[in-house]
């Protein structure tokens, strides 16, 4: 550094108010663009964003990323969970590579400090929709475990979007023909479970935006026929 800039620097720090400063001249954009981790020191000055491709379930709102979460089975649920913090962790703490960091590897130990720790909150309660804790991060130490904190947390909202998703009632309706299949009752109260089905069937038809069922020839339907009309149209 030439004398007079680092002249100039000391007059600044002498009149900056603080205890300790360091007068240095840094390349903060060559500082980022290095394929190393950013030391721990200067991570609050270069930050580096995560390609959009290692956090494509996440488009900012986290609109998409619910939907998708929504959807997946309960196998599935976890490891998005837990690429969704290690996504978010990597943005908060400058890395380029969410799959780098260890999903029992301690938060604070990666260099998670109070500030960045409350931003990585932000993040995850944006992407869930959640209200997540101050101390969340702190409470749940790890990204495994935070992952799983917060599918415990999505576990009511998710399995009632699934039942109210094409999904979930297909699957509902496989359940009941499965279990009426193997189900043997008294002749009236058989009449009674057809008439209802037959009632239900007539109501589901008319909210449809297809051609709705005769009402006439869904009553004369035998229950092979509705059983057939059930496979074949839902």
């Amino acid at each position: 550094m030439a004398t007079e800039d680092a002249l100039a620097l000391f007059d600044r720090s002498m009149h900056a108010g603080r205890a300790v400063v360091l007068p240095v001249r840094m390349d903060l954009k060559a500082l980022g663009d290095r394929p190393v981790p950013v030391p721990p020191v200067l991570r609050q000055l270069v930050r580096r964003p995560v390609r959009k491709a290692a956090a494509g379930h996440d488009d900012g709102s986290g609109t998409e990323w619910r939907e998708r979460i929504a959807m997946a089975v309960p196998e599935e649920r976890e490891q998005l969970l837990l690429d969704l913090v290690r996504t978010h962790l990597a943005t908060v703490l400058g890395r380029t590579d969410p799959h780098d960091i260890d999903a029992e590897g301690g938060l604070l130990e990666m260099g998670l400090d109070s500030l960045t720790a409350v931003e990585l909150r932000n993040h995850l309660g944006t992407a869930t929709g959640l209200r997540l804790p101050t101390t969340v991060v702190f409470d749940h130490p790890t990204s495994m475990a935070l992952a799983k904190y917060l599918a415990s947390r999505l576990g009511d909202s998710v399995s009632k979007t699934e039942r109210n998703s094409a999904h979930g009632v297909l699957a509902e309706i496989e359940k009941l023909h499965t279990m009426l299949g193997n189900v043997f009752l008294a002749d009236e109260e058989h009449s009674m479970a057809a008439g209802r089905l037959t009632d239900v069937l007539a109501q589901f038809k008319q909210r449809g935006t297809g051609d709705v069922a005769d009402a006439e020839s869904i009553e004369a339907a035998t229950d092979e026929e509705l059983f057939e009309l059930l496979d074949g149209d839902l």
